[in-house]
């Protein structure tokens, strides 16, 4: 990562950063289906004479860093676009950036990925596999409208994240008092690297705990899903604050490499567990792993 930059200016490697967090979706999407573990219909495609655990521990594994970096990057360059052009900027490219190719694309998507779906499993079951089979069977299970967000649910709920943020960020520029004490607090964090660790971590089993569940059960629902929601969030609000002390973010690349190993340990590690033990264990050692993942893969 170079050096943090002076106003307006983008730091390419978070840009970069982000695609990779992206791109590494067609390898979760890829490997899921070769694993052993059924997701239902969350995933309705699975070879049934192709599978194997490790696909499993690579879908896991990707899915335990990669939305919560983007949506730390994404807070990031919200912050950005809110604080060097103008909250006005901000709000109007998140809109055209964000809304108007999620309603574009969800109805070009939906018959696109849900006639995958049907070709695949017709063809992993040895059935007709035509065009106009597949085209009945779209038909009559599915139909042209779209019922869930599929793919594009990351759009859905940042949209949601930019209005929440630019609403709370016009209130902080009322409170400027409140502001500067919690900028100057989060940048004492920043450049604590145990301590920063162990709040992040702490703050998200908590966030977890509050959920019941070891970790965030996505939502593909229109009808926004309160626990996806707040957990994504935390996410985005810390890359929208740590924006305001960018020039320590230099400070993440003295143990780059450790954490990002230290997290590979400890999520296999959690990976390996006999499911019957204590929930709150799988939440602590996920919160410390997404954390260890993300401070590590940003220094990278």
């Amino acid at each position: 990562m170079s050096t943090a930059p002076s106003n307006s200016e983008r730091i390419h490697a978070l840009d970069s950063l982000r695609a990779i967090m992206m791109m590494s979706g067609i390898v979760i999407h890829s490997a899921i289906t070769y694993g052993i573990v059924d997701y239902g219909g969350s995933w309705g495609i699975k070879d049934p004479n192709t599978t194997h655990a490790f696909f499993d521990w690579l879908t896991s594994y990707v899915h335990a860093f990669r939305m919560p970096i983007f949506f730390i990057v994404a807070g990031f360059f919200g912050a950005l676009l809110f604080y060097e052009r103008s909250p006005r900027k901000m709000f109007l490219n998140r809109m055209s950036r964000i809304l108007y190719p999620f309603l574009v694309f969800i109805l070009i998507l939906w018959p696109l990925v849900q006639m995958g779906f049907i070709y695949s499993n017709l063809a992993f079951a040895g059935a007709d596999t035509s065009l106009a089979n597949v085209y009945s069977v779209f038909i009559e299970t599915q139909g042209w409208l779209p019922s869930r967000t599929l793919h594009l649910w990351f759009l859905y709920y940042l949209l949601m994240y930019s209005v929440a943020s630019f609403a709370l960020a016009m209130l902080m520029k009322k409170l400027p008092e409140v502001s500067g004490v919690f900028n100057r607090a989060y940048g004492q964090l920043i450049q604590k690297p145990v301590l920063r660790l162990l709040v992040m971590l702490v703050i998200t089993f908590g966030i977890l705990l509050f959920m019941g569940r070891p970790w965030v059960a996505t939502s593909s629902s229109f009808l926004p899903d309160f626990n996806t929601f707040i957990f994504y969030f935390f996410f985005y609000t810390f890359g929208w604050v740590l924006f305001k002390s960018k020039r320590y973010l230099e400070d993440f690349m003295k143990y780059d490499w450790l954490l990002t190993i230290a997290g590979t340990i400890v999520f296999t590690i959690k990976f390996n567990l006999d499911p019957s033990l204590p929930m709150e264990l799988f939440m602590a050692l996920n919160a410390i792993a997404v954390w260890m993942f993300s401070f590590g893969m940003t220094g990278l």
